[in-house]
């Protein structure tokens, strides 16, 4: 789904159930051999995390950019990034953590695709979405890294940063 602000971003499925997490894609703009790479598998991601009753949606917009750079204090970002939410983006606090990776910092963007589409299809496995819905603090967020790596997908490769909302 694109959406052009964290308004905008569904809490739940065309069922009418919460969806179990939110993965939001924001892009700089920039138009990066690395960003287009991430655009052009749109589709295949949100058809795999849509099965998965997960929320992917690219906030399109200049504004909703700077809202998600307020809400969750990661403006020094190099590179496009997924967040990775357990509850909708509105009803994140101050404090409450999440995940974020920056998606540029492959050399290959071959292999960046690669782990892309591999992150998309953890969303199947029902111990990684336990894990995340669980995940309240920086702690239990580890865990859900911790599983990343060890299904294949890199923390050093991806820049993954657990955060913490700041508004």
């Amino acid at each position: 789904m694109w959406a052009a602000n964290l308004q905008q971003v569904f809490n739940k499925n065309p069922q009418g159930a919460r969806y179990t997490a939110w993965v939001l894609f924001v892009k700089h703009g920039a138009g990066t051999p690395r960003e287009e790479a991430i655009r052009n598998k749109h589709q295949e991601i949100d058809a795999i995390l849509f099965d998965q009753n997960v929320n992917f949606t690219e906030i399109t917009t200049r504004v909703g950019k700077v809202q998600i750079y307020d809400k969750f204090g990661f403006r020094n970002g190099l590179h496009p990034i997924f967040l990775i939410l357990n509850k909708p983006p509105l009803e994140y606090s101050k404090g409450d953590s999440l995940i974020i990776i920056e998606w540029g910092k492959w050399k290959d963007i071959d292999e960046m695709r690669d782990h892309v589409m591999a992150l998309a299809n953890l969303f199947s496995d029902e111990d990684f979405r336990g894990n995340l819905a669980k995940a309240k603090d920086k702690k239990t967020w580890k865990v859900v890294a911790n599983f990343l790596g060890k299904h294949g997908i890199t923390i050093l490769k991806i820049g993954v940063t657990i955060a913490a909302a700041v508004a």
